[in-house]
């Protein structure tokens, strides 16, 4: 009964026109999620990792872990369009990338900037670090 009493609160919100409120902590809520991103067409889907407790941002043949349920919500609009934010947001969109380039990575986080930078030059060689 809880479960139907979900979809049906789910379905009112798709109804409206409105983005669902980000809350997959678990593989219920990015079923939702998935439902919602396939009904505007989209091509990014969401999956709850049981085991790294992290949601898994998959697009494009790529494929992110996102340690907080939050920080998934900056893939709405794909992985592709997530990397392009990023590098605008650190001014290297226009940066160029020599094909023999090092980069170093210190704060890597999940690898977001990395994944950007290598999209943009992808015989560059990559050292990631988080403490």
């Amino acid at each position: 009964m809880r479960e139907s009493l979900r979809w049906s609160a789910y379905q009112r919100v798709l109804a409206s026109g409105a983005a669902p409120v980000l809350r997959p902590s678990n593989a219920v809520g990015v079923g939702f999620l998935n439902t919602y991103l396939r009904s505007k067409g989209r091509s990014v889907r969401f999956r709850w990792d049981n085991a790294a407790q992290m949601i898994s941002v998959q697009d494009e043949g790529a494929e992110i872990l996102v340690p907080r349920p939050e920080r998934a919500g900056l893939y709405l609009r794909g992985l592709e369009s997530r990397l392009t934010q990023l590098l605008d947001q650190y001014l290297v969109s226009d940066l160029p990338i020599p094909s023999h380039a090092k980069i170093i990575d210190v704060g890597a986080n999940v690898g977001e900037f990395s994944l950007a930078i290598q999209r943009k030059c992808s015989s560059a060689q990559f050292l990631l670090v988080e403490a």
